[in-house]
């Protein structure tokens, strides 16, 4: 019975320990040594680094005391300068600086006045004394950290790409809470130097950290970074790209702010049936008369009335603006809806634009759907555009088996002919 109970025992032990391995094996967890190595690859040689909260300070302290790295950067721990002993320990490292016990934020406001005048200062993400102490310094996004400086500073967004993201998108990280706060810093960081590179109009390296932060496996206010996304492209000229995320940023948010503008743009380039959903959410809080005037105005049209006017609105836009036109000719084959039409005026639009391979594409799509002369001469004409005669004067035939008295075609046919045989 005894040795039964010790197997039996074992046997529980070895069911739990194998049931909860995975949870509880941290052994490829790289993220708050990484963040360490992250904070430190922030700063250059020499730099000074005051940090507070404990993602901030341990991994610091294990590189430098227990690797022996990156001691050259002057590392100040806030929490430790309430105390005498911790003046006098900084004091001994890095030099003489005004300090009384119980003193802070004075303490480190003389600590950043001092150093400041010979080399870059830095303070962690996590500094919540930072708005009581009345600084007179900017503070500068710079990857995973604040430099504060006289002046205004806009750092560059490829100090994210120095850094290592090991484990942040493996399963066991997302599920640890822990982890998550730890990998919410990222992202927090990638939006606010975004917000700086924007507001100097570098709308590319912006849009560029925007998107990076994204892609981070953690809860994020994305109806805001999409709305962020969407004015850069504004900003640069980009319609198609500020309609497309400024429409992410609308399926993601109840802001009426952003469900306006969002409602507005589709109506004013022709997405009707798009409009008419936002302005129906939108109504829902909000009475605005002239929103309700144009919900009612779509809300009495028929989806085949709604959907030529988008149509019409393509065609018109053609030549002024050929992105917003391709993005509503390919909206309408989402929905079906006259297709052969569609495929000719994309074909019509890349042959414009001397895409002659997706113009033929969509020629052949048109021609398969809707055959007629037009088609067939729009086939030829790219044919010959592409250099390929033959395939020109062959489809020219194909035509005139179907449409033998189409002048436009025997026209075509007797020039093919004529240069295929010299």
């Amino acid at each position: 019975y005894k040795t039964g109970l010790v197997i039996f025992i074992f046997f529980i032990i070895f069911i739990y320990a194998s049931k909860n391995f995975y949870k509880n094996n941290f052994s490829e967890d790289y993220l708050l040594y990484d963040y360490g190595y992250n904070v430190l690859n922030t700063l250059n040689n020499g730099n000074c680094y005051i940090g507070d909260g404990d993602y901030n300070l341990m991994p610091i302290y294990y590189i430098q005391e227990i690797q022996k790295k990156r001691k050259d950067v002057k590392f100040v721990t806030v929490s430790f300068l309430i105390f005498q002993w911790g003046i006098d320990d900084f004091i001994k490292r890095y030099g003489y600086v005004e300090m009384k016990p119980f003193a802070t934020n004075e303490n480190i406001l003389n600590i950043i006045d001092k150093f400041s005048k010979s080399t870059d200062v830095f303070i962690s993400n996590y500094f919540p004394r930072f708005e009581g102490m009345k600084l007179n310094y900017e503070k500068n996004q710079k990857g995973l950290l604040f430099n504060l400086s006289k002046e205004k500073r806009i750092f560059s967004s490829k100090i994210f790409l120095i850094y290592s993201y090991r484990g942040i998108f493996k399963k066991f990280c997302k599920e640890n809470e822990i982890n998550r706060d730890l990998i919410g810093w990222y992202p927090a960081s990638m939006v606010n130097q975004a917000n700086e590179l924007s507001g100097q109009k570098n709308f590319d390296e912006a849009i560029y950290l925007y998107k990076k932060a994204l892609l981070f496996p953690v809860e994020k206010p994305e109806a805001n970074i999409y709305y962020n996304i969407a004015l850069a492209y504004k900003l640069k000229g980009d319609l198609l790209n500020y309609l497309i995320n400024l429409l992410k940023a609308a399926k993601n948010t109840e802001d009426k702010f952003i469900l306006k503008e969002a409602g507005i743009l589709c109506y004013e380039i022709g997405l009707f049936e798009i409009a008419k959903e936002i302005f129906k959410n939108l109504l829902k809080n909000e009475k605005e008369e002239n929103i309700i005037k144009i919900y009612e105005s779509l809300n009495n049209l028929t989806p085949e009335q709604i959907n030529e006017m988008t149509l019409t609105k393509a065609n018109e836009f053609i030549n002024t603006m050929p992105d917003i036109a391709r993005y509503l000719y390919e909206y309408l084959l989402e929905k079906n809806y006259k297709i052969g039409i569609i495929y000719r005026n994309l074909g019509v639009y890349y042959f414009k634009t001397g895409d002659f391979d997706k113009a033929l594409g969509n020629f052949v799509l048109s021609k398969n759907e809707t055959p007629n002369p037009e088609i067939y001469a729009y086939i030829a004409f790219t044919y010959y555009k592409k250099g390929n005669k033959r395939d020109a004067l062959d489809i020219v035939k194909q035509g005139l088996e179907l449409f033998g008295t189409d002048r436009q075609l025997n026209d075509l046919f007797i020039k093919l002919k004529n240069e295929v045989n010299k």
